[in-house]
Order: C-alpha cells, then structure tokens, then sequence
C-alpha cells in the first residue's frame, strides 16, 4: 500500500504544477492515506516543513522545529485535492 501511494504522489506531484488536477483514482488513493502531522499534506519523504527532529533512544519524538518559511510546492494539500462530483473536474 505505502509503494502505491508514492506512485500516486509521485505521479500527483509530477504533474501539480502543469495541470493542476488529477484522476478520480488519484485523488481516492491519497485521501485513503494519513496526511503528515507535521504539514497537513501529502509529500514525499521527509516534510519540507520541518527543519529538526529531537528523538528519544526509542525512536519517540522529544521536539520537532519548523522552518519559519518552507516550501509548500512539495506539498499536496487535502482542499487542492476536491472535484466536481459530476465531472471528475477540479473545483476553482
């Protein structure tokens, strides 16, 4: 399932900034996923939001610090994810 959704993202990311939209099957398949604790979105690998990560010898978080500016680019966003429901389009 986690190889699927990086597809679908990967895919979703690749063509975010040309078309601004995707399939139906996209869309279903990421909101079926998490979204990151951190940014609220979709991205891969580690959140462009984040700038440090304390852990504990467990693995735990201790403390997470955010970058003041980041780069939202990377990041799909749930609200940027909803279409018409009879046209498969995405809302303005």
């Amino acid at each position: 399932m986690v190889r699927r959704m990086c597809r679908v993202l990967a895919a979703w990311l690749a063509r975010w900034g040309a078309e601004r939209g995707a399939s139906r099957e996209d869309i279903e398949a990421l909101r079926k996923q998490p979204v990151c604790i951190d940014c609220g979105g979709y991205h891969l690998g580690m959140c462009p939001r984040v700038k440090r990560v304390r852990l504990d010898s467990s693995g735990r978080r201790l403390e997470v610090e955010y970058w003041e500016r980041w780069d939202r680019t990377r990041v799909v966003f749930p609200e940027d994810m909803q279409v018409e429901a009879d046209t498969g389009e995405q809302r303005s």
